[in-house]
């Protein structure tokens, strides 16, 4: 398997598939263990995932902070007005 490899697009895509369920049980828990991986990896999707995740609290705490991280990331430092907004209204 890829992802035992060290892949990084197995791992975001196993995310994927976790948090949807498609072809597993849901598992939204396993699903951002594997985007953190990918993410780790610079995977920007699994960045994208979590920032979402940790905005709106989903399995997880509500974390602004680590949403703030993970948008400036992917956005390489110059989030979208979208993302600037989602952000103003986290906090």
């Amino acid at each position: 398997m890829a992802a035992n490899n060290g892949n990084a697009q197995a791992f975001h895509w196993l995310g994927t598939y976790h948090y949807d369920g498609i072809g597993v049980n849901k598992d939204v828990n396993k699903a951002i263990n594997y985007f953190h991986a990918a993410a780790s990896m610079g995977i920007n999707g699994s960045m994208v995932y979590l920032a979402n995740i940790y905005l709106k609290g989903i399995n997880t705490s509500k974390d602004c902070n680590k949403a703030k991280e993970f948008i400036y990331k992917f956005s390489n430092g110059t989030p979208s007005l979208r993302w600037q907004k989602e952000l103003e209204d986290c906090y």
